[in-house]
């Protein structure tokens, strides 16, 4: 499997996220003299972030519910990190964490605050939660609202998937040229936590985060048109695009980027 797929190294949004984690992992080392921080990666899919963050010399543990991306990141782990399929709520805690990864992942969640409850009692006082996300009503979810509008209805008529099923004999293996294109980051496609369950606004996330007394400290917006239908298709193809729309992102207000980064704390 090419990197590309493994690990979306030419991918800009990717690399600006990853380096946003990879710093304030970074700075946590050094604020408490600590270099093997104990970190979980909720819903780390195949496992990206977490090796990254292991290459630190962090003590890392990925937990996915999709087993097939599970085993899948186990081939990747290497000395320092452990892959298990479990959700958070399943596993055995036998210290609290210095930092907690939620990428791309409470937007899938029908119960979101559960999770959030989770990460408030068992982050420690010194640590962060690193959370992305999409915005709910940026151009990116936007651009798709249509289609989600016409897979619900079609669900009601309960033909979705002889629709879906049609679509893919007339285009073949649509998942797989999305990975090749875009890179790879779970396996999961359509399985449970596959779809959109939440659209998160700034405010509606503030809002959930202090209910359990956690703030947001630290924000970056993504990117604006490189994960919109139909721009992606255009930009999958060009560095220099993808370069100019995620610096672009970080001069518009929030609510223009299509997705967000955030450095979370327990509240003092």
């Amino acid at each position: 499997m090419s990197s590309k797929q493994e690990i979306q190294k030419d991918l800009v949004h990717y690399i600006k996220k990853i380096n946003f984690i990879l710093d304030n992992v970074k700075k946590l080392q050094e604020e408490t003299y600590k270099k093997d921080l104990n970190v979980l990666d909720v819903g780390c899919g195949v496992g990206n972030i977490s090796l990254e963050i292991s290459k630190l010399g962090c003590k890392v543990t990925g937990i996915d519910i999709d087993k097939e991306s599970i085993e899948y990141a186990k081939k990747r782990s290497i000395k320092n990190c452990i892959f298990l399929v479990s959700n958070a709520h399943s596993l055995i805690i036998k210290e609290k964490f210095d930092v907690i990864i939620c990428s791309e992942v409470l937007e899938h969640l029908k119960h979101p605050e559960r999770l959030i409850e989770f990460v408030s009692k068992n982050l420690k006082k010194s640590g962060f939660v690193f959370i992305s996300i999409p915005n709910g009503y940026g151009p990116s979810e936007l651009s798709v609202s249509p289609r989600r509008f016409i897979g619900k209805m079609l669900k009601k008529m309960h033909i979705y998937e002889q629709a879906r099923n049609l679509r893919h004999s007339i285009v073949k293996n649509p998942v797989k040229k999305a990975r090749n294109r875009f890179g790879l980051d779970t396996l999961n496609a359509y399985g449970e936590g596959a779809l959109h369950e939440q659209f998160f606004s700034i405010r509606s996330l503030k809002k959930l985060f202090n209910k359990f007394n956690l703030e947001i400290v630290k924000r970056q917006n993504s990117f604006i048109l490189v994960g919109t239908f139909p721009f992606y298709y255009l930009y999958s193809r060009s560095r220099s695009l993808q370069e100019f729309d995620c610096n672009l992102a970080d001069h518009v207000p929030a609510f223009l980027s299509s997705g967000w980064s955030f450095i979370v704390k327990l509240k003092n």
